[in-house]
């Protein structure tokens, strides 16, 4: 396509469904961009190999409430984000899609509210897996966030979040930071193999609390000498990683570089 893809727009558009669509070769973002009405469902889509030589920011861009499910969204260059949503979006769902090998970021919520993300695979992108800007509450479970340029997650003066079952690992500029973010609960993810300059695993900076439950956290590195592998607190009050010693449920935090967790601050 010489521009655009799919394009559906209009602030009272009845709920559309695109569903069985192949997008590739778009030269100008996004391939499949969605802009207002509610109830949108996306299905089954696959879209790949977009150069977006004519420029953009999005592969897929979406400023509804949305159900993508099954989606595939790889390969795509020249944007900064994979899929983003933007501030009309409130309870969007990703479920079982794909989204990899994308240049920038992998998913990116800018001021929405209520998104839930299952079962989803956010790979191989060239910056943060997935990103949630003054967005929140939010819940992600089950998903495998791995192999991305940046930080897996990242939640940023955002809402409540809710991290369940999650593989976060191999990342390349941590796991998880929190930077002037809400609440947030942590219950039985895998977290290990990230790397970063500290927090290879989790970065806590200037956010609320946090309650964390089940979780491995292990095997992340530094690459600076006298970092924090592990888990980094930073001017974040109430983050407790201190299990449950009723019902015998704990967290194994174990063979980070450095420190497996430092706070900076632990009586402020």
């Amino acid at each position: 396509n010489r521009r655009y893809g799919i394009v559906a727009s209009g602030g009272s558009a009845p709920p559309q469904r695109i569903d069985n669509c192949e997008i590739w070769d778009c030269q100008k973002s996004g391939a499949l961009f969605l802009d207002g009405g509610s109830g949108h469902l996306l299905k089954n889509n696959n879209i790949h190999n977009n150069l977006f030589s004519l420029g953009g920011d999005y592969s897929m861009y979406i400023n509804a409430p949305t159900t993508l499910d099954g989606n595939i969204v790889s390969n795509n260059t020249n944007v900064s984000y994979g899929i983003f949503f933007n501030n009309s979006s409130d309870g969007s769902r990703l479920l079982s899609n794909t989204i990899s090998g994308n240049s920038g970021r992998g998913i990116y919520f800018s001021g929405s509210v209520g998104s839930t993300l299952t079962g989803n695979t956010v790979s191989g992108n060239t910056n943060v897996g997935v990103t949630f800007e003054s967005s929140g509450p939010a819940t992600l479970s089950a998903n495998t966030i791995s192999a991305n340029g940046g930080r897996g997650l990242y939640f940023g003066s955002g809402g409540t979040i809710v991290i369940t079952s999650n593989t976060i690992t191999g990342n390349n500029s941590g796991g998880i930071q929190f930077f002037r973010s809400g609440g947030s609960t942590l219950t039985s993810n895998t977290i290990t193999g990230n790397t970063a300059n500290t927090g290879g695993a989790i970065y806590f900076q200037n956010s609320g609390s946090c309650t964390a439950r089940d979780n491995e956290i292990s095997g992340n590195r530094t690459t600076s000498l006298n970092q924090t592998g592990g888990i980094y607190i930073e001017s974040s009050a109430n983050v407790n990683f201190a299990g449950d010693t009723v019902n015998g449920i704990y967290n194994r935090i174990h063979d980070n570089d450095g420190c497996d967790m430092r706070n900076t601050h632990p009586f402020a």
